[in-house]
């Protein structure tokens, strides 16, 4: 009984531990959007908009966070909850094959980036294949492993991170200031496919006020992650790395900040892709399932490469998530306001939503005028389904608030009538 509750315990993170984990994974993307944005908007506009944009990812992941709460569950456990079981399977799929196609682009990106910088022959593929067996046999530590590895590799990243700001880095210098949509909306829409399945990892919180702290620890990480960029005006990752770490003195940095980065953002995506395979194969124990999923990401990664209709497909499952997220919390938060919902009107209210908004990602076409595929404005397609979710969940909720006054009326009017009629 001891070593159970002592196993149970040990799955447990505190706020330093659930701040720590995402902010080592996502750390390369930080510097990356950081530069894309300055470049793109400006200095001036770059900064603020990040602020803002982390700002409102907080209020996402708190009720992403509070939607599983309750009986610790994950983001599919909550889709069945909502939604059902059929739809929950659909949401299994979607959800484990984003992750897995994540892991796939990690592996092909940072595999590409070595071959250029190792002092050796190998190529990309082989420097690919050998990473994603590495990170595939790490997984099968699970939750504990993930624990340890990105909490300790957390505090090398932000110091090498701070030592390049420090010694290279200068206060912005921008002829205006100010907050531009697009710089915001880009921000959310980059990290919102991780914040709605925060429950993921948040149910092994030691408490609800672990998961507060560590989410509001994760968003200032973020945001110092994301703004060291524009801090030492590097425009992306490969020139942030070139003019300030990778230098002769320096390549160890490099290496430690590359290797550290993969290791971490792709176990979590392992992670996160789990609870899909989990539903769907129940009998799977947790270490098969993990390592089963960083091995098909393995071997995806030799036959799938970054074309536009691969990146299309991508952009699709991604966003049909997103919507999915976005559908639980918006059925989660007025479940949490007006508690005499019936379930089956939720559900339909909630299935609909998520089935409007992922034919709404559909809106932009995809084909140019000579017939040729084009690669589509990832933002553009996001916003559009996230939009359709919320008009289509306002406008449900409306008419059925609408409706169930007029139907409370016709109710009063005839029990008036007959009470009028029994006087008489």
């Amino acid at each position: 009984m001891r070593n159970r509750v002592t196993a149970g315990y040990q799955k447990n993170q505190n706020f330093w531990e659930l701040a720590s984990i995402q902010s080592s994974a996502q750390a390369l993307a930080g510097i990356f959007l950081g530069g894309v944005l300055s470049q793109q908007y400006g200095e001036g506009f770059a900064l603020p908009s990040i602020i803002l944009g982390n700002l409102i990812l907080w209020f996402i992941g708190f009720a992403s966070i509070s939607m599983g709460a309750r009986g610790r569950k994950n983001i599919i456990q909550i889709t069945q909850d909502y939604m059902g079981h059929s739809l929950a399977v659909v949401a299994a799929i979607i959800v484990s094959t984003a992750f897995i196609y994540w892991f796939v682009m990690n592996l092909d990106a940072t595999s590409v980036v070595l071959s250029k910088h190792l002092l050796t022959n190998l190529s990309p593929t082989t420097i690919g294949s050998f990473l994603g067996c590495s990170v595939a046999c790490l997984s099968i530590g699970g939750i504990r492993l993930i624990r340890g590895l990105c909490t300790a590799s957390f505090l090398p990243l932000f110091l090498i991170l701070s030592i390049a700001v420090v010694q290279y880095g200068h206060l912005p210098k921008a002829p205006a200031w100010g907050v531009c949509f697009g710089a915001v909306a880009a921000t959310v829409i980059v990290y919102l496919p991780g914040i709605v399945n925060f429950s993921t990892f948040f149910r092994h919180s030691h408490s609800r006020a672990d998961s507060i702290i560590g989410l509001t620890l994760l968003t200032i990480f973020d945001m110092l992650f994301e703004t060291s960029s524009i801090f030492i005006h590097a425009q992306d990752v490969e020139s942030f790395f070139s003019n300030y770490i990778f230098s002769t003195q320096n390549k160890l940095a490099f290496y430690t900040f590359i290797f550290l980065s993969f290791f971490c953002i792709n176990i979590v995506n392992i992670y996160f892709a789990s609870p899909g395979i989990q539903y769907i194969f129940k009998k799977i124990k947790p270490k098969t399932t993990y390592l089963s999923i960083g091995l098909t990401g393995t071997i995806l990664y030799f036959f799938i490469r970054t074309t536009q209709i691969v990146n299309f497909i991508e952009s699709t499952i991604t966003n049909w998530m997103v919507n999915l997220g976005i559908a639980l919390i918006l059925g989660f938060l007025t479940k949490s306001v007006i508690r005499h919902h019936s379930l089956l009107l939720e559900r339909q209210a909630i299935t609909l939503c998520w089935v409007i908004a992922c034919i709404a990602n559909f809106h932009w076409p995809i084909f140019s005028q000579d017939g040729s595929f084009i690669s589509q404005n990832w933002m553009f397609m996001t916003l559009n389904g996230i939009w359709a979710c919320l008009i289509s969940f306002a406008t449900i909720l409306f008419a059925k608030e609408i409706t169930e006054c007029v139907v409370y009326a016709k109710k009063n009017l005839s029990h008036s009538g007959k009470i009028k009629r029994t006087k008489k």
